[in-house]
């Protein structure tokens, strides 16, 4: 499958209907919130987003039902990549918004 350019990603993803809110098991009381996406290039693990705090991407992926990298990896150093809100507002400006109609859970 071939994208042509970065803001043709979003055409290829499917948000999902169902968020989960949880906290990790490590005793961090951050929240995070985790959708699960279809996405075109990946039919049999589809998209994961996690959200951490409501202001960051804590983790981008294949679904693996982990909340961050770190976890997902066992490296504690991954724990300090994320995503900020604002941080590339030329990407984030290019994503569909999220409609009225478009529930979650």
């Amino acid at each position: 499958m071939q994208i042509a350019q970065p803001s043709d990603v979003w055409q290829h993803i499917q948000y999902g209907y169902e968020a989960l809110v949880s906290q990790r098991p490590n005793g961090d009381k951050t929240v995070y919130v985790s959708v699960e996406c279809d996405c075109d290039w990946d039919v049999e693990n589809g998209l994961q987003l996690v959200f951490r705090n409501g202001k960051e991407i804590s983790k981008l992926g294949p679904f693996d039902d982990y909340l961050s990298n770190a976890d997902a990896f066992g490296e504690a150093s991954l724990d300090k990549w994320c995503i900020k809100a604002g941080a590339d507002d030329s990407i984030r400006d290019q994503a569909p918004k999220w409609r009225s109609n478009h529930r979650l859970g």
